[in-house]
């Protein structure tokens, strides 16, 4: 793992810092929807915080049951979602994904693992930074927690309507089990699901 410093704390001109985070941080954070309901000028103010991280095949960006004290974007490479077991996989996130968000708002600890599959580079924004730009602009934070909280509550219906699809691939007799059987075994395509 190999980490960098934050632009805010660059010793490059501050010029040249906004420009460069303008450029390749700010399009980052801007695809967040989590970020939506914030003035350009906070949104700017808050890409200067993004810190680069790279990572190795194998690495863990963060480790279930830690506190969380940041969130990530992903910004090159793949990183599975694992279980507390280690071998089962969530998902599979891909440049332009962000995850950790609940650190953002909260002292939670990690409910998964975040493995990278090969190189992976990606922008850091701890919680701190988060809080302290919210207060330098005024702005509300329960602005951003009403946008998390909306974006958590349809990730638990997608996340429920997957745990019901697999219980019923389970069930012998189900379409889910038939087709589940058919792409286990050499059928061929004549066969009726």
């Amino acid at each position: 793992t190999v980490s960098g410093k934050p632009l805010a704390e660059s010793s490059l001109p501050h010029t040249l810092r906004a420009r460069v985070c303008l450029a390749i941080r700010l399009p980052v954070l801007k695809r967040c929807p989590i970020f939506e309901p914030c003035p350009q000028v906070l949104k700017k103010a808050i890409a200067l915080y993004l810190t680069p991280e790279i990572y190795s095949a194998g690495d863990l960006v963060v480790e279930y049951g830690d506190r969380g004290e940041a969130m990530y974007f992903l910004v090159r490479g793949t990183v599975q979602v694992v279980a507390e077991n280690g071998l089962t996989i969530y998902a599979t996130l891909k440049a332009g994904s962000f995850f950790g968000e609940g650190a953002s708002f909260s002292n939670v600890r990690r409910m998964a693992s975040i493995k990278c599959t090969g190189f992976s580079e990606s922008l850091r924004l701890a919680r701190i930074d988060v809080q302290n730009q919210l207060r330098a602009f005024c702005s509300d934070e329960q602005l951003l927690i009403k946008k998390f909280n909306s974006i958590t509550a349809r990730n638990q219906e997608r996340n429920a309507a997957i745990q019901n699809n697999l219980q019923i691939a389970r069930i012998p007799g189900s379409r889910l089990y038939r087709i589940v059987q058919y792409i286990h075994t050499d059928n061929t395509v004549g066969d009726t699901i």
